[in-house]
């Protein structure tokens, strides 16, 4: 298994570079020291701007481009294909969604993203998402787990020897699991879309606490990247 850091995951991995060249920002991330955290990257930029105001549109584009990297990391980083929304489409969701105090001139072209209620303090929360491709007959499976509200602190991808996207994330979640129980955790949040999963988890009869979120897995990492970008973007500007 390979693991990296969320910054790795979001900006420098090479497989995404790509989306990156294309969001017109002029933002380059190639070379960067492998070891350097998302605050790391905001201040780079921060420093970059002459006005608060002027950061805050870069900071809506970055966020904006990040949360899409996440929505199709599967296809991007396993499948090598091309985002699904133009670049203009995922700038103008995002904004909508991440800082909606920023007026908006275009109409946003999808819908609303359900977000769930922000979690309690001490739990264990996990996120993965799954894929399958039929011509090289692989899954892949890329994951976010941690403590929150220290989460998202570790992010990562993996190609288990499955026959399916659902396998796949079942290997993930069980590894997972064993984690967290190791740490004595006994709240456990797992957010995913396999609903064969989360009816599995529904009926687990074990000695720690459950709570599952029937929430799409794009919504579920879109409220991690609102509360740790939000949470970021707070700081700098303070």
């Amino acid at each position: 298994m390979h693991s990296e850091n969320i910054a790795h995951a979001l900006f420098t991995c090479p497989l995404i570079s790509d989306v990156w060249f294309a969001s017109h920002l002029g933002i380059r991330f190639q070379n960067w020291p492998d070891r350097f955290s998302c605050y790391d990257v905001f201040s780079h930029l921060f420093s970059s701007f002459p006005s608060k105001s002027d950061f805050l549109s870069c900071f809506s584009s970055v966020a904006s481009i990040a949360y899409c990297i996440w929505l199709n990391r599967n296809d991007v980083v396993f499948n090598n294909k091309k985002l699904k929304l133009s670049c203009q489409e995922i700038l103008l969701c995002a904004q909508s969604f991440l800082l909606p105090q920023l007026p908006s001139s275009s109409p946003i072209p999808s819908s609303p993203i359900s977000i769930p209620k922000v979690l309690k303090s001490n739990i264990f929360l996990m996120i993965s998402d799954g894929s399958f491709d039929l011509a090289s007959f692989s899954a892949g499976v890329g994951f976010v787990y941690g403590r929150y509200p220290y989460f998202p602190s570790f992010a990562g991808s993996n190609r288990p020897f499955a026959i399916s996207a659902k396998e796949a994330k079942g290997i993930i979640f069980s590894q997972r699991l064993k984690c967290a129980l190791d740490e004595g955790v006994s709240n456990i949040v797992v957010m995913s879309d396999c609903q064969v999963w989360v009816n599995k988890l529904n009926r687990c009869e074990a000695n720690f606490a459950w709570q599952i979120l029937k929430a799409c897995i794009y919504s579920s990492l879109f409220v991690s990247l609102c509360m740790s970008l939000e949470n970021l973007f707070t700081v700098l500007t303070s």
